[in-house]
């Protein structure tokens, strides 16, 4: 299975196209990124469950621990205070 970064959504993917995005739009893009090998769905980063709920405050609860975590958990965008796309942009003009 390819990773996401070398895949052809990620190398056509620009700064304007994030800017472009929603929130909900930015965390779909991020769960790609995190969890390439389950496509996006979301996997438990404490147990490693992959039967994870999302709340409706956007928050994923899994469904084996009862933790709850969301895309940036145990990442550096952890505690991050602004918007998610703002971030990621961020990181796209650093990385790029």
């Amino acid at each position: 299975m390819q990773h996401f970064l070398l895949s052809s959504e990620a190398v056509d993917l620009s700064v304007e196209d994030i800017a472009s995005m929603s929130e909900a739009q930015v965390r779909l893009l991020i769960r790609q990124m995190r969890w390439p090998d389950t496509k996006g769905k979301p996997v438990c980063p404490t147990c490693n469950h992959d039967r994870v709920y999302e709340m409706a405050s956007g928050r994923l609860k899994c469904a084996a621990c009862s933790k709850l975590f969301s895309e940036t958990s145990v990442t550096i965008l952890h505690s991050h205070k602004l918007p998610v796309r703002t971030v990621l942009m961020a990181l796209f003009l650093w990385v790029n």
